[in-house]
């Protein structure tokens, strides 16, 4: 399963909404810890995610720095683990 998509959320406290997405459903993000991943370009937040299931891998992860939006693109290149 892959869920994907301008969340508007953080996933640093519980609460948040994509943290309790990925919770529920047992998915996970590529490393929701990271600094240098910020897609909101007025506060560089992130708050555009990729979540895979457990039988996937994160293989390659990054955010695009071109101004399509007020939202950066996230890209993912994901395997079967």
């Amino acid at each position: 399963m892959i869920v994907m998509g301008d969340l508007n959320s953080d996933y640093f406290h519980s609460d948040d909404t994509v943290r309790r997405l990925a919770t529920d459903l047992r998915l996970q993000a590529h490393h929701p810890e990271a600094t240098n991943l910020g897609t909101y370009r007025s506060n560089n937040r992130r708050l555009d995610w990729i979540l895979i299931s457990d039988n996937l891998k994160f293989v390659e992860y990054g955010v695009v720095d071109d101004v399509v939006s007020d939202h950066l693109a996230v890209y993912a290149s994901i395997v079967v683990d």
